[in-house]
């Protein structure tokens, strides 16, 4: 402009250094000026401004979007005493580096605000020439500081070497990325990155642009039952979640939502929020299950999850990673989740009338494990809200009727997971594990391991399900509640469900009494049997086949064993006591207790006692009250005070219905000729 003329040229970037420098070019004449190094007109400057793309990029302040060029508008470049740069020029041009050197390479970014600043400086020459000498030492600065490893001048960040989590699919950079680059410009007082926009809806071209760059179409899963996800691909979901959701707001009415309105924290974001803000918007072009973003090929799950979508997100990845670790498995076992299984955009295909003929029985059906994520109290909710949620308990309700499968549970609080396992796990294991699964030894040191991880749990979460109502359990689909009652009571699916019904009885006291099962042993430690009313609650579920309780290293009085034969279930089939170094002066009086009270159903009974003060009286008891009915027996009675009368006795009155006998007698006094009689009977 007039006897100056200014150029801005890019020069090329390194392997270790991205920069660039403005270039001022002296007074040449007419006929040698080359293009890049003619007199600007002051209509080319604005051109070359509006080029650059950096400064259109739209911010939200006050309500309002706006671009850096808007809130540049009318104001004079300004330089300090010591000439250097400052005001809202300085932190444009500053930004403009930072736009450059962390993200992609770009030769209009900082040459654009250049470029600007001249044209806002008119016909003052001196202010241009200043402006200039100032805009060149500001980027030799930033360029300097960058190099050195030290937070750029003005703005006061430091760009990164790498941009974590991101993973580039092209050159361009994504609209949130450019959008970080320049957030402070909204706050300009303030040299750190401002608070972010709020996108406007899910299917806004931020959020587009952001699911795009991170999940694209993998392949088509045919059957929803095969569409599980992995701990691994569980994560990215959340690393995804992390960097968008402060852009995410809670589009839920205030009478649903305690946060509505608010901007959406990892401390607020739940499934309702993830569903909305990136399952539902993912899968919308091609009408897909949000499983098959992440994967082409089948993922049938090893394990069914069944949960509150109201859990924080963390929470449940933490419970499903925890989890993983806890049963030992790899990283990339399938977990079946619903709301990633199923296409958002055509439940009809995967939510049928009948509950049994849906994707959750048939992922149920071809599951080893069976998991519960229960959610601890919070200020927005009480503990254990799955148990009344109606999918969760009618999911509950189906899984104890599958023979073999395993039901675990998980919990998050206070940031950490807590698993209770269905039995030992892996990680009870002691990596010197002997293979003689009696050895008195190693069946004393897992169980006192299984014990010890879950005396942590919280077992307040399982208290809920001690009282379950299924009748009274919501649902986000009105028509959802009224199938899944109908199909309880045997109902036509389509009728008003009623209020009461035996059948719903039958599958509340079910519920209740698998949980007063698992917990029996955990409560027992606390002192809380009695005051939780588990042996009413377990007496009371007449359908309650297997019991399988280990007192291992415990500590126990007569009244331990009052409880359990109050709480002993009619139709039981199958019972498994362990009593493995249990400290108890009255175990003969303890077994004999139980012996009177074993149901006529039974079909299973296996009584393990060593290392106790254990004898013939208690076995004299058992063998005189064997169910007619018992097919297997299996008696671990190592180290302990019996001797031939008891083993005797028992060989004598095995009913005739017992298909297989088992015997294991070391150290104990037994001679040769009661095991011959064992032998002959």
């Amino acid at each position: 402009l007039g006897s100056n003329r200014i150029c801005c040229r890019g020069v090329a970037r390194g392997a270790s250094r991205r920069s660039f420098r403005m270039v001022r070019m002296g007074p040449r004449s007419a006929s040698d000026a080359s293009p890049s190094t003619r007199s600007t007109t002051p209509e080319e400057l604005q051109q070359q401004a509006q080029n650059a793309k950096f400064m259109y990029v739209p911010l939200r302040c006050d309500g309002e979007a706006k671009c850096w060029k808007d809130r540049c508008a009318g104001n004079l470049p300004q330089l300090t005493e010591n000439g250097e740069l400052c005001g809202i020029w300085s932190q444009c041009l500053a930004w403009a580096v930072y736009f450059d050197l962390t993200y992609v390479p770009d030769p209009l970014a900082a040459p654009g605000v250049v470029s600007a600043m001249a044209f806002a400086c008119g016909a003052n020459e001196e202010l241009q020439e200043n402006v200039q000498d100032a805009a060149d030492k500001l980027v030799t600065d930033c360029n300097q500081s960058h190099e050195d490893g030290k937070p750029l001048p003005v703005i006061g960040l430091r760009p990164p070497v790498t941009f974590d989590s991101f993973d580039f699919k092209s050159s361009e950079p994504t609209p949130m990325q450019v959008w970080e680059a320049c957030a402070t410009l909204s706050h300009l007082s303030e040299k750190r990155l401002t608070k972010p926009a709020l996108w406007e809806h899910p299917e806004s071209e931020f959020n587009m642009a952001e699911i795009r760059g991170a999940f694209r179409l993998q392949g088509r899963i045919p059957l929803t039952e095969h569409r599980a996800l992995t701990p691994k691909q569980l994560v990215s979901i959340l690393e995804f979640a992390t960097r968008n959701c402060e852009h995410w707001f809670d589009m839920a009415p205030p009478e649903r939502s305690n946060t509505a309105g608010q901007t959406l924290t990892l401390d607020i974001l739940n499934l309702y929020h993830l569903n909305e803000w990136l399952i539902k918007p993912a899968t919308k072009q091609h009408n897909s299950a949000f499983v098959e973003l992440l994967s082409a090929e089948p993922q049938p799950p090893k394990w069914f999850v069944s949960h509150w979508w109201g859990e924080l997100i963390k929470e449940f990845v933490l419970s499903i990673v925890a989890h993983n670790t806890t049963r030992g498995l790899p990283f990339d076992t399938p977990y079946w989740v619903c709301a990633y299984a199923n296409a958002q955009h055509s439940l009809g295909q995967d939510l049928t009338p009948d509950p049994k003929d849906t994707s959750f029985f048939k992922a149920m059906n071809i599951a080893d494990g069976f998991l519960t994520i229960l959610n601890d109290e919070s200020d927005v909710a009480l503990p254990a809200v799955a148990f009344s949620r109606v999918w969760c308990c009618f999911e509950l309700s189906m899984a104890v009727c599958q023979p073999g499968l395993m039901m675990d549970i998980a919990v998050v609080r206070a940031n950490t997971a807590f698993v209770w396992t269905d039995g030992p796990a892996p990680i009870d294991v002691f990596p010197d594990w002997q293979e003689d699964e009696n050895d008195t030894c190693t069946l004393l040191r897992v169980a006192r391991n299984e014990q010890a991880r879950e005396s942590l749990f919280p077992i307040e979460v399982l208290k809920a399900g001690l009282s379950v109502h299924l009748e009274h359990g919501e649902a986000a689909q009105p028509d959802d509640r009224r199938h899944i009652l109908n199909s309880l009571a045997g109902r036509d699916l389509d009728l008003e469900p009623l209020a009461e019904h035996p059948r719903y009885d039958e599958a509340n006291k079910k519920l209740r009494g698998i949980f007063a099962g698992s917990a029996w042993i955990q409560l027992l430690q606390r002192g809380l049997v009695q005051e939780w009313c588990l042996p009413e609650v377990l007496a009371a579920d007449v359908g309650h086949e297997v019991l399988d309780l280990d007192f291992t290293g415990f500590e126990l009085g007569l009244d331990a064993f009052e409880c359990l034969a109050q709480g002993m279930p009619p139709s039981l089939k199958i019972l498994r006591l362990h009593f493995v170094g249990t400290t108890c002066d009255c175990l003969d009086e303890g077994i004999t207790l139980l012996a009177h009270v074993l149901p006529k159903s039974l079909r299973e009974l296996r009584l393990t006692i060593t290392n106790t003060k254990f004898g013939d009286d208690g076995l004299w008891a058992l063998a005189a009250n064997l169910p007619r009915k018992v097919r297997e027996l299996h008696l671990t009675l190592c180290d302990t005070q019996v001797g031939d009368a008891g083993v005797s006795a028992v060989s004598q009155r095995v009913p005739s219905t017992v298909q297989a006998l088992e015997w294991h007698l070391g150290d104990t006094s037994v001679t040769l000729s009661a095991i011959r009689s064992i032998a002959s009977h």
